[in-house]
């Protein structure tokens, strides 16, 4: 229910209203409210951009299993944005989101793009890639709170 007082919030234009409802419940482990808490840092909305803070939901989104949250984290590793670059961390979480069926079609695209290139250019080692497929493999997400 506080989640969609936060999404009609923000849907307002009230940024204040939204991060109020959805901040405590991505602290306690909703993948969704983390991953929009995390949005309006990146996007400064209603808050001091901040990418470091971003990265932050981001990643506790993805350890939960959201796509999206996968997908942007897996950015962020591959450009050094609010995290310190990881190419391996960036390859896993670009795997991880291209078989996520809660990643967008449009995302799991692109994700599917680097990581063609990062083995096409190599970006990694053959014994790099197979480690970290393995990793994916047997990676679980942490318990999401609905």
């Amino acid at each position: 229910m506080a989640f969609n007082f936060g999404l009609a919030a923000y849907e307002d234009g009230d940024f204040e209203g939204a991060l109020a409802s959805w901040l405590p419940l991505a602290k306690s482990g909703n993948a969704e409210s983390a991953f929009r808490v995390a949005d309006m840092y990146d996007y400064a909305h209603g808050v001091q951009q901040d990418y470091k803070e971003s990265a932050k939901w981001f990643l506790r989104a993805a350890d939960r299993g959201h796509g999206e949250a996968q997908f942007r984290i897996a950015g962020r590793y591959d450009s050094g944005t609010g995290v310190k670059k990881d190419i391996s961390k960036a390859y896993k979480w670009y795997l991880l989101s291209q078989d996520n069926l809660s990643t967008t079609p449009r995302s799991r695209y692109w994700a599917g793009i680097y990581l063609r290139t990062y083995f096409s250019v190599g970006l990694l080692s053959s014994d790099q890639i197979s480690r970290i497929e393995k990793e994916a493999k047997e990676w679980e997400p942490i318990p999401n709170l609905e």
